[in-house]
């Protein structure tokens, strides 16, 4: 069985370690404070690994709503979906972080409630930083999408790193999508830093990089990073390029509003959708 370092201790260490102001002692034991200890880490062996099912997720009532699902990770797998209230694990109050790491287990029993309806389902997290998980789900979220004779590609740009083996890493995807004829670039729940590297790859740019010239679709909400709305507003500035969805925290109003309240259930994407109709009616 695998035994977590007391985080608070740890977590305190290592933002010192890197020069980043810790949240509150209350936090200590949050998704939200493991993401920020994972991205603020200079070094991999700083950044605290976890128990973890791959959501983001807000305290609502008897439980927790989830707000988003990371591809590729257990509970995208397991079925659960953005809307859903994670009540019980096992029978006790779930908690994203404490649920999985007080006692480890090798698979857990949650209750869900899905608009009412009461949903059962067994699920088996993963040990992992989330600095990681986020880079991970980035890879596993290209997608591309025929219609008639035209290719739009996505990419849900879960983590922003600066490190260069990260930069390099999104040139491939980006690569792999440059035959698309449409791109949308999903900045919900973005998290990270923001480097140069990401505006270059879809506008032109002074160093002279390849950049994606095409139609682009960007989609922001209020989970929308500090730096993902930076991007956005730089992308902007191009006629082809578009912003829709909701305004982020830090005041980014899109030129499209199109709403997804995150206590929505159902499996469509309103936001996606828009998206992609946006795209098939431009290229």
């Amino acid at each position: 069985m695998k035994k977590l370092i007391p985080f608070a201790a740890f977590y305190f260490f290592s933002l010192a370690a890197v020069g980043q102001p810790a949240p509150p002692v209350g936090d200590s034991n949050s998704l939200e404070a493991y993401l920020l200890q994972a991205f603020a880490a200079s070094q991999a062996p700083q950044r605290a690994s976890l128990f973890h099912i791959g959501i983001e997720a807000q305290q609502r009532g008897d439980g927790y709503l989830v707000t988003a699902v990371l591809e590729d990770y257990p509970a995208f797998y397991a079925g659960i979906n953005r809307g859903d209230i994670i009540v019980n694990s096992n029978g006790a109050p779930f908690h994203p972080v404490a649920s999985f790491n007080s006692e480890v287990s090798a698979q857990y029993d949650l209750a869900i409630d899905r608009a009412g309806n009461r949903l059962d389902l067994t699920i088996t997290p993963v040990f992992e930083n989330l600095f990681d998980s986020y880079r991970n789900a980035t890879a596993s979220s290209i997608q591309e999408f025929s219609a008639g004779n035209k290719v739009i590609g996505y990419i849900r740009l879960w983590a922003l790193s600066r490190t260069t083996a990260d930069v390099i890493s999104y040139q491939a995807l980006m690569e792999n999508l440059s035959h698309c004829d449409g791109l949308i670039l999903d900045l919900r729940s973005s998290y990270g830093y923001l480097d140069e590297i990401y505006v270059n790859s879809l506008i032109p740019n002074p160093s002279g990089n390849d950049y994606f010239g095409k139609s682009v679709v960007v989609i922001v909400d209020s989970k929308t990073s500090v730096q993902g709305a930076q991007l956005a507003r730089k992308l902007r500035r191009l006629d082809r390029i578009v912003v829709l969805g909701v305004e982020t925290n830090d005041g980014l109003k899109p030129e499209l509003d199109v709403p997804y309240p995150f206590t929505q259930t159902s499996r469509g994407d309103p936001q996606f959708e828009t998206a992609l109709n946006r795209l098939l009616g431009t290229i």
